[in-house]
């Protein structure tokens, strides 16, 4: 059976937070290659989307970049505004805003969490108009909190699990809302008498294999899945 035959998302808009996120690209390129339209945050009044238009485009999709401001209140809903106007709907919404570790704790919430919460109110009232409208957000789990960046960075993770879960049973039936929680841990596999020295650690996870993960979340294959936390 085919990705496409799976995951069948032609024609539909796709709403995605921030391009220049790894993750965010990923799953953008993916989506694009099932044949939805695509709109892309970059994060930076300033900043340059040409090549990752470029990139979608010779993927044979239509696409947008926006330019918005994650730190001003406005910024999210003329984010959602704009994009919504482009192409008139908005069926899926992908939140993938990063955390940045040096960054000031407070500096850190309001460009990842408030800004994900302001951007997924602003889109739901787009997205009810759509018959199978879903939302997935990424969160990075940091395993180490003995410095207070790394408290910000669970706050946040904490805190859009916890919207998840809330849109989840708020929102109409319609809707999916769920999350994939990335880990940033390096892993060994292997337990026992086996000598770990031996083992070559895996990796954190790939791009690629995240953008799968939410891709599964956002097709008819996870029409039973809701308010749930994927771990990779």
């Amino acid at each position: 059976m085919s990705v496409t035959s799976i995951h069948s998302f032609a024609e539909k808009v796709a709403l995605i937070t921030d391009g220049t996120n790894p993750f965010g690209r990923a799953v953008a390129m993916q989506l694009a290659l099932n044949g939805a339209y695509v709109i892309v945050g970059i994060p930076g009044i300033d900043a340059d989307g040409a090549e990752l238009i470029d990139d979608l485009s010779n993927l044979g999709t239509l696409v947008k970049v926006c330019n918005w401001r994650p730190s001003d209140e406005a910024g999210a809903a003329a984010f959602v505004n704009s994009a919504a106007s482009f192409f008139g709907r908005i069926d899926l919404l992908v939140n993938c805003l990063p955390t940045q570790s040096e960054q000031d704790s407070r500096v850190q919430i309001d460009n990842s969490l408030w800004a994900t919460l302001s951007v997924t109110e602003n889109a739901v009232q787009v997205m009810e108009e759509r018959p199978k409208p879903r939302i997935v957000s990424m969160v990075t789990n940091e395993p180490d909190t003995e410095s207070l960046a790394n408290v910000a960075i669970s706050v946040i993770e904490q805190g859009t699990i916890g919207m998840t879960r809330a849109l989840a049973r708020v929102l109409p039936v319609k809707f999916r809302v769920n999350a994939v929680r990335i880990s940033t841990a390096s892993a060994r596999g292997g337990d026992g008498d086996l000598d770990q020295g031996a083992i070559r650690p895996r990796i954190r996870v790939e791009p690629d294999d995240v953008a799968r993960t939410v891709l599964f979340l956002l097709s008819g294959e996870a029409v039973a899945v809701n308010g749930q936390v994927i771990d990779l």
